[in-house]
């Protein structure tokens, strides 16, 4: 059933919210069909729960989008938060280059993923301090951090 589902719906989902981001969509779909599996009677009943729960979904992962947008603006207009690590030589600071434009240019991962990354290696932030400067909490920011990691 999931895999079908998953057929049914991934085209849609990465055409509104880009391939990111599609699959985190994808996941909280299955999550709530499983959480609410007893109320499912029937395949038309699975049909409608499944369209009304990615109608959510989308609204809800668009209304974070311009949340996130406006905070990364705030962001880019902010003092740095903390001062640039200290390269051993220009070589480092060239693979780090390097690495950030990758990070700029994957459509694996999601923006905030992609803010996680580069809040922790250009900033040298820890989870915690990142949460403070994105305001969210630890296990959120760590959660972008690590599924992050695991694309790359």
């Amino acid at each position: 059933m999931a895999e079908r589902i998953r057929q049914q719906w991934r085209g849609l989902t990465v055409r509104y919210l880009g391939e990111g981001e599609a699959d985190d969509l994808l996941q909280e779909l299955f999550v709530r069909i499983y959480t609410h599996r007893g109320e499912l009677r029937d395949a038309v009943h699975l049909d409608r729960f499944v369209r009304q729960v990615w109608n959510q979904r989308v609204v809800d992962h668009w209304r974070r989008r311009r949340v996130r947008e406006e905070r990364a603006v705030r962001l880019d207009t902010a003092a740095p938060t903390a001062a640039r690590p200290a390269s051993a030589d220009p070589a480092s600071d060239t693979l780090r280059d390097e690495f950030l434009g990758e990070i700029d240019r994957s459509t694996l991962l999601s923006a905030e993923q992609k803010l996680m990354l580069k809040l922790r290696i250009l900033d040298g932030l820890c989870l915690e301090e990142a949460a403070r400067v994105l305001g969210q909490n630890v296990a959120t920011t760590e959660t972008w951090y690590y599924r992050a990691l695991e694309r790359l």
